[in-house]
């Protein structure tokens, strides 16, 4: 089955685009290609890409990254992060805050699908969640049946509930550039499990039975 919408469009930011934007965007496509393969969500519905917003444009993957997902280093080319990419994405996942507000100020329209990949990835799994236990968030439309207007309507969500992250310290929605110190592998390993939880929350959402939930179910947002 094929999507007849246009691919929702995912953008993973960072500072060089050859270690931790590379490696949140080859998990998420990993893991949503493989769903694809098993039929759980339409052909092309997600495209996910990268960039930098200081690339030097050409430079293949880091070996720690690479090493790491078992990639060839050259099977990535870092692209320097341009205004067009932030404007055709759907949602925008930044390591930093900073790169986060880089793009912002490329595209200002861009604010309300732009957060940190850890932001992200904790919003959509708190709506997916409620939505294993048959709920939806207080005040939502209800879940469409398209896959695509899902993934819409997702970022919606989690715009929506950026309030519950209010009291987060910077340390714990950021994801620092490990190449200056020896803690590089955990960067990945971080970057790895936070884009997979990320990718894992957006196939609830696509593949949640639509009668199974309820616009009417209680819910209560926490800080």
């Amino acid at each position: 089955m094929a999507s007849v919408a246009p691919p929702f469009s995912v953008l993973s930011v960072c500072l060089n685009n050859v270690c931790r934007s590379p490696v949140a965007e080859l998990v998420m496509a990993a893991q949503l290609g493989a769903a694809q393969k098993k039929g759980q969500i339409p052909a092309g519905l997600v495209v996910v890409s990268s960039a930098g917003t200081h690339a030097q444009p050409g430079a293949p993957l880091c070996p720690e990254a690479s090493g790491r997902l078992h990639e060839d280093p050259d099977s990535h080319y870092a692209r320097r992060l341009e205004p067009a990419m932030v404007a055709h994405a759907n949602l925008v996942i930044a390591a930093e805050r900073h790169q986060r507000g880089n793009c912002a100020r490329l595209w200002p329209q861009s604010r309300p699908y732009s957060f940190t990949l850890r932001q992200a990835a904790a919003l959509a799994t708190g709506v997916a969640d409620r939505l294993r236990r048959h709920r939806l968030p207080h005040g939502a439309p209800d879940l469409p049946n398209d896959p695509t207007a899902r993934l819409h309507w997702l970022v919606s969500e989690m715009d929506a509930a950026r309030g519950t992250l209010a009291g987060w310290p910077k340390d714990g929605d950021e994801i620092a550039d490990g190449h200056s110190h020896p803690h590089h592998g955990s960067t990945v390993r971080l970057v790895r499990a936070t884009a997979d939880a990320l990718a894992a929350a957006m196939l609830v959402v696509v593949t949640q039975p639509l009668s199974s939930t309820s616009s009417v179910a209680t819910f209560h947002r926490t800080a």
